[in-house]
């Protein structure tokens, strides 16, 4: 009995002690109220932001897993003003001042409090087709800081937002952001990522409205898709989440002399490059021999317009807004072998039907055929459309896939892509 109550002693007092030093260590290390240590920490982050004498580069991925990468360039004051530019395609994009905070909710987040560059991402216009509307956030919380490096998270989607302590010539080197862009507008439809060390081939679906690549691998199983976002460096891209091959990450490739992306200039594993044609071939192009009506609505900012028809497209309306019209949509129709062009009117909205194409058709070598065979309309707008109709008709065929339902319509789409310039391809669909 006397053992036990010993024991029980012994017990009690070293829990005692044990509780005694704990108590001590929190006196010690947090010997601040919970509202001053935040406060400090707030400040430590405020000061990490506007200590960087040439400002920060950063690079945002909206979603983790299918958009991605814009870049800017970010200078913090101690007015809580944030001086910025970017690679967006907008005026703003080269200066724009807003109001940034560094507050706390359930944590320290940085937040972009006013309207700046970085806000036009959630303002989709006609002149800022990269914004996807609301899914983009503006509070960001700080995850880590390695180095010179800066790691923050979407508050609400986890969205990824690095900030890199920057050099004064960065500024400078933002164009050269814009330029990578502009070469992938240029550049084929139809691009592949292959693998040094096997044989299996993936056809890459670029999307550069909201920068972002999906992959469609082939595999024993059938095909299988990735997405990933894309960001833009002086060098090369950035991809988010990383391709995985073969239990490594990929995750910035660059360019090299052949205009191909790889992984290592010298010995590459992953490449990834334009192709002519489609990786993957399917007989899609046989719907044609169903008579249809496909419409093309290009003022639509489908990811299924390439930037390089939208580019055509905007040559076209900038000629006819002199007269105060728009094209309205392109009909190609199966039936009587026709291209219908019509326009609306800017000011009552009424639209016109201004000239009609006559073609001839032919389904060969996977590929269909348009072959001008006459044209009624007034002769300069005909030639208004040749570019238009030029793509549709040129002596190299179109590649045709079909891409499911368009939107919430029962209508099912359609791309129609040039195999003489594949960076030309268009959306229609199908309204009978």
């Amino acid at each position: 009995m006397k053992r036990k109550a010993h024991i029980t002693v012994t017990i009690v007092w070293f829990l005692m002690v044990l509780f005694s030093c704990q108590g001590d260590d929190e006196h010690l290390t947090f010997n601040k109220n919970p509202d001053e240590r935040l406060s400090e920490l707030l400040k430590m982050y405020r000061t990490d932001l506007v200590s960087a004498p040439h400002g920060w580069k950063v690079l945002y991925f909206p979603d983790t897993s299918r958009l991605g990468g814009y870049n800017f360039m970010m200078k913090f004051d101690e007015r809580d003003r944030v001086h910025m530019i970017g690679d967006l395609s907008t005026q703003e994009a080269k200066g724009s001042d807003g109001i940034y905070k560094v507050m706390s909710t359930a944590s320290p987040e940085l937040n972009f409090a006013s309207h700046s560059l970085i806000t036009e991402l959630a303002n989709p216009t006609i002149v800022q087709t990269e914004a996807r509307g609301g899914e983009n956030e503006f509070c960001f919380v700080r995850e880590s800081k390695e180095g010179d490096t800066l790691f923050l998270k979407g508050r609400k989607r986890g969205a990824d937002f690095v900030l890199i302590k920057a050099q004064s010539e960065d500024w400078r080197k933002i164009d050269s952001y814009s330029a990578m862009v502009n070469l992938l507008a240029q550049s084929s439809v139809y691009s592949s990522v292959k693998y040094a060390s096997s044989d299996e081939k993936c056809e890459s679906e670029l999307d550069l409205s909201t920068r972002s690549v999906e992959l469609n691998c082939e595999t024993k199983s059938g095909i299988s898709a990735t997405f990933h976002g894309i960001g833009f460096t002086e060098s090369g891209i950035i991809l988010n989440p990383p391709i995985k091959h073969n239990g490594k990450s990929y995750g910035e490739l660059l360019l090299d002399g052949k205009h191909r992306f790889v992984d290592n200039l010298d010995n590459p594993e992953v490449i990834l490059s334009s192709e002519a044609e489609p990786v993957f071939r399917r007989d899609d192009y046989l719907d044609l021999n169903k008579p249809s009506h496909y419409y093309c609505f290009p003022s639509y900012d489908s990811k299924y317009n390439s930037a390089h028809f939208k580019r055509l497209v905007k040559e076209l309306n900038n000629k006819l807004t002199h007269y105060q019209y728009q094209l309205n949509f392109a009909e190609i129709n199966t039936h009587d072998n026709s291209i219908d062009y019509t326009i609306k009117d800017m000011n009552d909205g009424k639209k016109y039907l201004v000239c009609r194409i006559l073609f001839d058709m032919q389904i060969k070598d996977g590929k269909v055929f348009l072959t001008q065979t006459g044209a009624k309309g007034i002769k300069s707008t005909i030639e208004l459309f040749k570019p238009l109709t030029d793509f549709l008709t040129n002596p190299e065929g179109l590649f045709i896939r079909h891409t499911g339902k368009f939107l919430n319509f029962p209508n099912e789409a359609y791309t129609f892509t040039s195999a003489q310039d594949p960076s030309l391809r268009m959306m229609t669909v199908i309204i009978n």
